[in-house]
């Protein structure tokens, strides 16, 4: 026995022209045509389909032929889950607008990142572990100055700050790097997790429950290297089939819908289009989905997400060097990198943000589940109720502190909010790359240090190497986007500077000796993941483009 529809792509390969293999109910819309490429993410589409079903109990598209139905995958707009279900929060349709894209290229590209993007919205079922605290100091830059470093932290005054990255709806999906990960939001090479990021406290009815379930184990089922035609035969399918019904077996039914088509008696036996042009219908592109990044974007492309209203911005694929012959041992050898285009948030995540993503899922970050995190004053150390609520302790708040960057916020927490917004951490390469852009600058905005375009280390700085030459008016973390002149050549702002971010890679000192020349992931997994940016309370050479920081990452 086989799943109906799964490994459409190895089985497209036998089909002869003008033949339509699948059920119409389930088909992508590059199958419906019946010509180009149609590969393992014509069945991330379908995954898509199902989950709609098991989220509102009826399929996205309805209609009384199957060629109709087909036809209305290919040039209908994606259905509105939320209203179909107003008990499901917006980052739902999120999932549903990126799982059933039109362009195979926008759609997640593998198994892994849908499960992660729908894990953060399920209910919790199990609890983090608690924050360990943090034992490895990042070591200074020898240059332009030998200023002592501060170490990061997941600290109130200091902190981590997420930024996210979303794919170019024009730029195909490179081959998966092995290894790799998901505080700034990007996407080019969807990363299969290496450690599961924390599960959310979210209200479905129970039906739905089960729903993500079944979805959760179709996709462990169904294994990541069958989706893209490899290792998959016919044991595989069997198991895979079964597992499914096993639960289905359990499953509680919703409420079934009306009889009004007569697609529910379909199989998945080919078939053929009645009376087909011999020409590639057109997919619509009139009216741009306001839920995806506009197509064709250039230099200077700008794009509202709409689950957090961040704005972001264009970074073009290209090349730069990555690296620094004059920084730290880590930062060497400076070696060439080639990146797939892609989006990045504009600025760090604020704090009004991270509190509705908070709200949508009752998310619990780990500061918060551990009773505490690091601060600094005079050095790092362990404050009982401070997290980023609470900055600075269980007596201090938010007030007048929206538009500043969170802090206090761990990898997994960093990830979490990424995959709510319908991204995820920028790879270590895409961050530097976006900072620095193909002339390698030493700064965002250039070779030349000017403490007035970043938040560092200046004479409201507590500590022995502050730059009291400047006054930025800021004792600690400065509103996002504070420092227009300070911004990158994608106008990126507050990448050196004001907060450490999170990135996807896990830290490896000497990964720059042995890592790939295009679109790189990082090392398969060591004990931390890296930071990049530098804070309020670093020096000028800690802020460099180049500079890495490391951290445990919970």
């Amino acid at each position: 026995p086989y799943l109906a529809d799964f490994g459409i792509a190895r089985l497209a390969e036998a089909t002869q022209t003008m033949t339509i293999v699948g059920t119409p109910a389930y088909m992508s819309p590059e199958q419906v045509q019946g010509q180009g490429q149609v590969d393992g993410r014509s069945d991330i589409y379908a995954v898509g389909v199902m989950l709609f079903e098991m989220l509102t109990g009826k399929q996205p598209y309805v209609a009384d032929t199957p060629t109709r139905q087909m036809m209305q995958h290919l040039l209908e707009p994606i259905p509105d889950v939320v209203a179909a279900n107003p008990d499901l929060s917006p980052g739902w349709q999120t999932v549903i607008d990126t799982v059933m894209a039109k362009e195979p290229s926008a759609r997640y590209a593998t198994a892994a990142q849908l499960t992660t993007a729908v894990d953060v919205l399920l209910p919790e079922t199990e609890t983090k572990t608690a924050s360990v605290p943090l034992t490895t100091p990042v070591a200074d830059a020898q240059t332009p100055s030998e200023a002592p470093p501060s170490e990061p932290a997941n600290a109130g005054t200091g902190g981590m700050a997420a930024r996210a990255v979303v794919p170019s709806v024009d730029t195909p999906q490179p081959a998966k790097q092995a290894g790799g990960s998901l505080a700034r939001t990007v996407i080019d090479t969807p990363p299969e997790l290496t450690s599961p990021p924390p599960q959310q406290r979210f209200k479905l009815p129970a039906w739905a429950w089960w729903g993500g379930a079944l979805l959760l184990l179709l996709l462990l089922a169904w294994g990541i290297s069958g989706m893209f035609g490899g290792g998959s035969d016919d044991m595989e399918a069997t198991q895979t089939a079964e597992a499914v019904a096993a639960v289905v077996k359990t499953t509680p039914t919703p409420t079934p819908q009306p009889d009004t088509t007569a697609t529910e008696a379909a199989t998945n036996t080919a078939t053929s289009i009645p009376s087909a042009p011999p020409t590639k219908t057109p997919i619509p592109t009139s009216t741009p989905d306001p839920n995806m990044p506009p197509p064709n974007p250039t230099l200077g492309s700008s794009w509202q997400r709409p689950a957090d209203k961040m704005t972001m911005v264009y970074v073009p694929g290209g090349t730069f060097p990555m690296g620094s012959e004059n920084g730290r041992d880590d930062e060497q050898p400076v070696h060439d990198v080639t990146l797939d285009g892609f989006w990045i948030d504009q600025t760090e995540v604020t704090n009004k943000q991270f509190a509705a993503f908070v709200a949508d899922t009752e998310y619990v970050t780990t500061a918060e589940e551990a009773g505490g995190g690091y601060t600094y004053v005079d050095e790092w150390q362990f404050t009982e109720g401070a997290d980023w609520q609470h900055p600075y302790g269980p007596e201090s708040d938010l007030a007048g502190r929206d538009e500043h960057p969170v802090v206090l916020v761990s990898w997994h927490d960093a990830e979490a909010y990424c995959a709510w917004a319908g991204g995820q951490l920028p790879t270590e390469a895409q961050w530097e790359y976006a900072a620095r852009g193909a002339e390698g600058v030493i700064y965002p905005w250039g070779d030349e240090f000017d403490g007035t375009k970043a938040n560092f280390c200046d004479v409201n700085c507590p500590l022995d190497w502050k730059e009291s030459a400047v006054d930025d008016g800021y004792e600690f973390t400065a509103p996002v986007g504070s420092y227009l002149d300070g911004a990158s050549w994608v106008d990126a702002m507050d990448m050196a500077g004001n907060v450490w971010e999170w990135v996807r890679d896990w830290y490896d000192s000497d990964y720059y000796a042995s890592s790939p020349a295009n679109n790189p992931q990082g090392p398969d997994s060591e004990q931390y993941k890296v930071l990049r940016g530098g804070g309020w309370n670093d020096s000028d050479g800690i802020i460099r483009a180049a500079a890495r920081g490391n951290l445990d990452p919970t």
